[in-house]
């Protein structure tokens, strides 16, 4: 060997031993060697791990951990699996906030709420202490939020895993306004010197308006204009003499003739079992018990920020454990690689559940129920290379999504390049079940019913208003049970104003108000679907070329006009791909030039409209006036059933058709 390659050879350190690192998180333990307090002693620890670490991992010992503050996770130096012990997720909990120690105790003759407590609640309302530590996060109130606002929450209340219910009126619903006396402000109808006020509306019910007028703190929930637009705020002057209340604060779209509200926050309305009011000053919650449990679990949700929160991390399984009871977002996930959190439960979260942009990652067979906003919202690649973020959601169940924000927080929301949804269930929302933007998205082999529970103008699957939305396809889903009226128009599939070049094909709908509702799209493909007994099966208007056409005629203000121009659409690989898109502004503009219906079977279903029939292809559909039989709609609409069910081809289907695997939709198995 030459002199000097010797000597450089011999100045290179020993590399270090190759180990992995095994850690325990066991606040009930003593630390030691390997044994930690804490979830974020844990995470500092791996960050600290000595050069030639080939693996972290950390396992959480079953029972609750309390989380005071967000534990970051940035770059770990190796492969790092976090892990709960306990035979399922529910057995490992991270806390974002604290389980109540009082006994809930009746409220005492002397205590100044008592005067505020409907009669007919005295003697089934108790209150409990939820005084905090000083090194916690404090109790918080009510947070306004919205559509196209923040999302936020106060401090909530929980029992036995359920949440309670903040007081209010009417205990379910919502109740209609009795007239407008001043619409407020509004952002569709802007006046000059407009000081942003919020509207004044009449209440039919004086006697109960009166009790809110001397009450204090008086929050609202609303869809004060549009059936899909609500907003909890709080209010204003509220008069008793003229029977009327003024919103503390503008709406976005200010007062509809058929806006409906429900009052929030005071004792005035704790009349219900499973209601509760927070008196942040005094540190106590009021409650009526929802079951005559003896010692229920209580819990408070105190932390702000998410639960865990991960910047530039890769290689990190998070498995088998339960996040919960936070008043923000359990994991909020940036400019991550390779994150895969996999049989997971995530329940009672103030806002959302999983916020993810980055590449490669997976959320696998998990859990979501009383999320209060979105259940996951994920985000990655590049839309302008059209690069795929290659993340997916797949084999997860969501029940009971937008619990306190009540629309636009899906269970699912997709944006950027590439991302698939597979074989999930979701059920009871209140809005959108799937809410997409960008491109080449996978949304297939999902269970969906009974959503769209509260609203309308929408659809389980939603986009809308972007030509460029080209390359989604929405396969082989089963939805069902979307009920609504003509006049709300719910819908199972929306492509709404003008969205553009998306596949539905090989969908079973069972029991939709409307199967499909294309606004005037381009290049839209619906084939091969199935509608059993349906209101109507599609709707494919034309709104480019009537309502909507001066909305989209001035390309400095459209919507449509400013997103074709933020994509590259006369470069690669755009100009290859979607070729189309370069002519929409001079080929039969705002027409539905490329569209197809094609191929579809309507049982006990009418086919419904089609606008534009110069420009949409509609062949190949077979309407029939039998449905598809009791006993197989049973089978398709019950899982096990289902898993057993060779693929579905129609006895009226036609010879093209391809027969629809449907054993293989909705959640199947770990």
């Amino acid at each position: 060997m030459p002199t000097a390659l010797l000597v450089a050879a011999l100045a290179v350190p020993p590399p270090a031993t190759a180990e992995p690192l095994h850690l325990l998180v066991d606040p009930t333990q003593p630390p030691g060697e390997g044994v930690v307090a804490s979830l974020a002693a844990a995470i500092a620890a791996a960050q600290s791990a000595p050069a030639g670490t080939t693996a972290i991992a950390i396992d959480l010992a079953p029972g609750v951990h309390v989380l005071d503050a967000t534990v970051p996770m940035g770059a770990l130096p190796a492969p790092t699996q976090i892990r709960g012990l306990g035979a399922e997720p529910t057995a490992t909990r991270l806390l974002g906030g604290v389980r109540l120690r009082a006994r809930p105790q009746e409220v005492a003759p002397d205590d100044p709420v008592r005067a505020r407590l409907p009669a007919a609640a005295l003697d089934t309302v108790r209150w409990i202490d939820v005084s905090v530590a000083p090194d916690q996060p404090p109790l918080a109130g009510l947070v306004r939020h919205g559509m196209n606002l923040p999302a936020g929450a106060g401090s909530e209340l929980f029992w036995n895993g359920r949440p309670l219910t903040t007081a209010r009126w009417p205990d379910v619903g919502f109740a209609p306004i009795d007239g407008i006396v001043d619409a407020g402000s509004s952002k569709d109808r802007p006046e000059p010197g407009d000081a942003r006020r919020g509207g004044t509306f009449r209440v039919a019910d004086r006697e109960r308006l009166a009790r809110w007028a001397a009450a204090e703190q008086v929050w609202l929930s609303g869809y004060w204009h549009w059936d899909w637009a609500d907003d909890s705020l709080p209010a204003g002057r509220i008069d008793a003499t003229t029977g009327t209340i003024t919103l503390g604060l503008p709406h976005t779209y200010g007062l509809g003739k058929d806006a409906r509200f429900a009052v929030l926050g005071i004792p005035e309305e704790l009349d219900a079992p499973g209601e509760y009011w927070l008196d942040v000053a005094r540190q106590r919650a009021y409650f009526v018990p929802p079951d005559a449990t003896g010692e229920p679990e209580i819990v408070v949700s105190l932390l702000a920020g998410p639960l865990l929160e991960l910047a530039g991390t890769r290689d990190l399984t998070l498995a088998n454990v339960q996040l919960e009871a936070g008043r923000g977002v359990a994991i909020a996930a940036t400019d991550v690689t390779d994150v895969r959190i996999e049989h997971c439960s995530f329940r009672n979260t103030g806002t959302g559940a999983i916020e993810l942009a980055g590449h490669h990652c997976a959320i696998v067979d998990c859990a979501f129920a009383d999320i209060g906003a979105a259940g996951v919202l994920l985000t990655g690649g590049d839309r302008s290379t059209l690069t795929h973020g290659d993340n997916e959601v797949r084999g997860c169940t969501f029940r009971r999504c937008g619990r306190t924000h009540r629309t636009y927080q899906p269970a699912i929301r997709l944006d950027g390049v590439g991302q698939t949804v597979a074989g999930n269930r979701i059920e009871d929302l209140p809005h959108c079940a799937l809410i997409f933007a960008g491109n080449e998205h996978r949304i297939e082999r999902n269970d969906i019913g009974r959503v769209l529970l509260e609203t309308g103008d929408s659809g389980a699957i939603y986009c809308g208003r972007d030509w460029t939305l080209h390359g989604t396809v929405i396969r082989h889903n089963l939805f069902h049970d979307i009920q609504g009226s003509d006049a709300r128009y719910q819908n199972a599939v929306y492509l709404d104003d003008l969205a553009s070049g998306i596949t539905v094909e090989g969908n079973v709908f069972v029991r939709c108000n409307w199967g499909v509702l294309v606004g005037g799209g381009r290049d839209n493909h619906i084939r091969g679907n199935v509608f059993v007994a349906c209101r109507k099966g599609i709707s494919f208007d034309q709104r480019g070329g009537g309502w909507m056409a001066t909305a989209i005629a001035d390309p400095a203000t459209s919507t449509l006009h400013q997103r074709l121009r933020a994509v590259p659409i006369d470069r690669e690989p755009w100009r290859s791909r979607y070729p189309t898109l370069g002519a929409y502004l001079s080929d039969r503009f705002g027409r539905p030039v490329g569209s197809e219906v094609t191929g579809n079977v309507f049982l006990a279903t009418p086919l419904g409209r089609i606008d534009d029939r110069e420009c949409v292809r509609v062949e190949g559909n077979v309407v029939a006036e039998q449905g598809l039989g009791a006993d197989l709609v049973a089978a398709l609409l019950e899982p096990a059933a289902r898993r057993r069910l060779p693929a579905l081809r129609p006895p009226a289907a036609p010879e093209s058709f391809v027969p629809i695997p449907v054993a293989d939709i909705g959640v199947t198995g770990r």
